[in-house]
């Protein structure tokens, strides 16, 4: 059995929300249950804390913590760990004492994971559609202001920001492009989500969260586009001819499933607990 570190069963907190809609256990449980039952020896001890859930369980970290961070204190300095964080800020808590490293997905941590959910079935559809964006765009990051001016006058573009997620959905699978701005967290859930439906992702980013960047380039399976760039998204976005496009599409199959799954994800981050 692998090594875990003995952690409270109150910090074990399964999954208590349903974001994105299709999500029934964010990666961190995902990635505990298998864990726990794996044969594979590693050198440094995982503490599973479940970040996400247990701060979403503390009403967004509003109500006290203290508990966790009493436990988090009596953990020995000298003890090397690794834990899995999926939330957006990161581990809220301090951790200065401890000789720990975080895989996280959400943009704050020492090494980028992709932010993944649960797959869903892909209908092939007609890609009609040049570029879309389906998602809320006040109050999230000043990015998608910027590119709800930039683009939703523009051929080709679809914004919209309300919708169910059977349209969320079909408009993807009919997008040739997926714009997925940062939203609060650095990063997106729409990058997996389009990659999941066959359309090429558009990250767009201020600080950039790239997952596996020492795997794979980014730019073999999607776009990438600084936010000083999203005057010129347009006409960055025409400048893929079809071949490119294909090539973006197959790369992107590819690379869902071995980077943007949720085993693909576990056996890579497997992979790396090897060299720490």
């Amino acid at each position: 059995m692998n090594q875990i570190y003995k952690t409270p069963e109150l910090f074990l907190t399964k999954t208590n929300h349903n974001y994105p809609p299709n999500n029934f256990m964010v990666f961190e449980e995902f990635f505990f249950n298998k864990f726990k039952n794996e044969t594979r020896v590693t050198n440094i001890k995982y503490l599973p804390v479940q970040w996400t859930c247990f701060y979403i369980s503390r009403n967004y970290l509003s109500d006290p913590t203290e508990d966790l961070q009493q436990f988090l204190n009596e953990v020995p300095s000298n003890e090397k760990l690794f834990t899995v964080v999926q939330w957006d800020d990161g581990i809220r808590h301090n951790i200065s004492n401890l000789n720990l490293y975080s895989f996280a997905s959400g943009g704050i941590g020492d090494y980028p994971i992709p932010l993944i959910c649960c797959p869903v079935e892909k209908i092939e559809r007609p890609r009609d559609i040049f570029a879309s964006f389906i998602g809320v765009i006040g109050g999230r990051h000043d990015i998608r202001e910027q590119l709800y001016g930039a683009v939703h006058n523009k051929e080709g573009f679809i914004l919209k920001e309300r919708t169910n997620y059977e349209d969320f959905k079909q408009t993807m699978e009919k997008s040739i492009f997926s714009l997925c701005p940062r939203g609060y967290g650095r990063t997106s859930f729409r990058i997996c989500e389009s990659l999941n439906l066959g359309s090429i992702p558009v990250y767009i980013y201020d600080t950039p969260w790239i997952p596996f960047q020492d795997l794979v380039d980014f730019n073999s399976y999607g776009v990438l586009v600084h936010q000083s760039e999203i005057n010129k998204i347009g006409e960055i976005l025409h400048s893929y001819n079809e071949d490119d496009i294909k090539r973006l599409q197959e790369n992107g199959k590819k690379v869902f499933e071995e980077l943007y799954t949720y085993e693909g994800c576990y056996e890579n981050i497997i992979k790396k607990l090897v060299n720490l």
